[in-house]
């Protein structure tokens, strides 16, 4: 149903014509669903890798792609940034930027995880336990990985109208 409006001005000509969606609701509450979840899955992620650093630092080492100087820096600053993306996601006050932050992760995760997946590489992906993974589960985290960047780019389109 569209909505016929006058705005402001000072002759009456300019018309306000807005689309009155009746599932407006259904969807704000898709995108708050969508955003809990995303938030914290990256505060779960950020946490695991804080409580245990040098089993992250392994790792990063597996996944031979960072030079060794900077595996150390990564291992600290890292899991915060997932972790305060995630929240600030959560908590919905800076929408644009944390969903930003949030892509790019997914985005560089995948890239990385393809990589080595190309490579031949058996390790472990350092998402949620410290553990060998399989070729599948690689193929599964970058579907998951996947999945969730669609979201987020997603989420990211609608704030940005």
């Amino acid at each position: 149903m569209f909505r016929f409006t006058r705005l402001g001005s000072a002759n009456g000509r300019r018309l306000d014509i807005r689309y009155k969606d009746k599932n407006h609701g259904r969807y704000q509450a898709l995108f708050f669903f969508i955003r809990i979840t995303i938030g914290s899955i990256f505060v779960y992620a950020g946490l695991h890798k804080i409580v245990s650093p040098e089993y992250f630092a392994d790792i990063l080492y597996g996944y031979d792609i960072l030079p060794d100087a900077f595996i150390n820096i990564t291992t600290i600053i890292l899991p915060f940034v997932e972790v305060l993306s995630g929240l600030i996601l959560i908590t919905g006050l800076l929408q644009k930027p944390s969903l930003l932050m949030v892509n790019t992760l997914l985005l560089c995760f995948i890239i990385m995880t393809g990589f080595n997946l190309l490579r031949g590489h058996q390790y472990d992906c350092g998402c949620f336990s410290f553990s060998k993974q399989t070729f599948a589960s690689h193929i599964y985290t970058i579907l998951v990985d996947s999945m969730m960047l669609a979201a987020g780019i997603f989420l990211f389109r609608k704030k940005r109208r």
